[in-house]
């Protein structure tokens, strides 16, 4: 008797055919992050960031503050006071053209400069000592002085003599000559240069600082006349003492 024939094997759940790669399950895909999650990271981050960059800067800030303070309650840094003590016109000679007045001028000046710190040097750099008269339209003589040190307490006089040769309206040079032989013409002197200060084993960068004695009558400026005209300081362009 013959039997039937015989029936397949079943295959077993999650059987998969090695030979059939069309059977291969997909691999699985990571799961989408939410689009907002790096950018709450990020804002974090900056956040962060920038409280420390604050909190730095105000420490800094404090401490330049407090290094300050303490600087100039122990120094008391003062400004140096600068005055023209004298000044002479040794020669006024004015020649008269069609064209004009030729003017041919020396000058003499002295000027005193005084260091009121006790404890502090002042630095100078090269100075330049421009003289002017009749308003600074007229140009009487530039000068430079060179760079020097000048210790505590200290007063430093600077004698600096300058001349000019120039072609002036002969108007002008008649008022000027007039004025100038009855010692009531105005002359200006400024100086400008940088100054620093200086302790035991440091020092600052200079800074310009502009002088700046306006209008002045050579009858003041005489030796016998004891008088000090006031000038003006400026430093940093804004800073301005009489």
């Amino acid at each position: 008797m013959s039997s039937g024939p015989t029936p397949p094997l079943q295959k077993p759940p999650g059987y998969q055919d090695p030979n059939n790669p069309a059977g291969r399950a997909p691999p699985r895909r990571p799961g989408n992050v939410p689009p907002s999650f790096g950018t709450k990271r990020r804002r974090s981050f900056c956040r962060t960031y920038y409280c420390w960059c604050c909190i730095v800067s105000m420490l800094l800030f404090i401490l330049l503050i407090s290094i300050s303070a303490f600087f100039y309650a122990f120094y008391h840094p003062q400004l140096p006071e600068i005055h023209v003590a004298s000044m002479k016109i040794t020669r006024f000679d004015v020649q008269s053209s069609a064209d004009g007045a030729i003017l041919n001028s020396e000058s003499s000046i002295r000027v005193e400069i005084k260091n009121p710190n006790s404890n502090l040097e002042i630095k100078y750099n090269r100075t330049s000592i421009l003289i002017r008269a009749d308003d600074g339209g007229v140009n009487l003589g530039k000068s430079v002085v060179p760079g020097f040190i000048q210790a505590a307490n200290n007063v430093t006089s600077m004698d600096i003599k300058v001349k000019a040769k120039q072609v002036v309206a002969n108007e002008v040079a008649e008022r000027m000559k007039t004025e100038y032989q009855s010692k009531n013409l105005k002359v200006s002197v400024e100086l400008d240069g940088g100054v620093g200060v200086k302790g035991a084993g440091w020092s600052t960068s200079p800074v310009l600082m502009n002088v700046a004695c306006r209008g002045v009558r050579l009858s003041e400026l005489q030796d016998s006349a004891g008088s000090n005209p006031k000038c003006q300081i400026t430093v940093f362009d804004w800073v301005r003492v009489h």
